[in-house]
């Protein structure tokens, strides 16, 4: 395994081969599947972009196909992704997926993991006493001791 100890943009862009796809999945996507990240793979095989956005303005995946695109993870990184294909004349298609858009950057995330996630993330949360918090607005999450 390398550690690569640059920052996110500047490791990816490194990494960016005009001869090879580079396929990224953020770490922190707690409810992606096989059939989600397949999803992302699969989509429109021609385009030089795919794109699947995170909530709150963010880029969760990505697959690259085009040799001058370089990104960009700072900010509301979805719409600097979209601009920075225009600059260079790359097509984008974009993939709508709730596991692929649910990242784990706040507690109140951890809601949609313990709705709807099946997995080690939900069963870990369980196990150290994380429930949903269901009342009369927005279900939340807390804590039991």
């Amino acid at each position: 395994m390398t550690v690569d100890d640059r920052p996110l943009s500047a490791a990816v862009n490194a990494a960016l081969d005009a001869s090879t796809p580079l396929g990224l999945l953020a770490a922190d996507l707690a409810l992606a599947t096989p059939a989600a990240v397949s999803r992302l793979a699969d989509a429109d095989a021609d385009a030089d972009v795919v794109l699947a956005p995170g909530r709150g303005g963010g880029t969760n995946a990505l697959v690259v196909r085009h040799p001058d695109f370089r990104v960009d993870f700072h900010g509301a990184s979805y719409l600097d992704h979209l601009a920075a294909a225009r600059r260079v004349g790359a097509d984008v298609t974009e993939v709508d997926s709730m596991r692929l858009s649910t990242d784990v950057d706040d507690p109140s995330d951890l809601v949609e993991v313990l709705l709807h996630g099946a997995g080690e993330a939900r069963e870990w949360l369980v196990d150290a006493g994380f429930v949903l918090d269901v009342g009369e607005g927005r279900v939340g999450v807390r804590r039991e001791s």
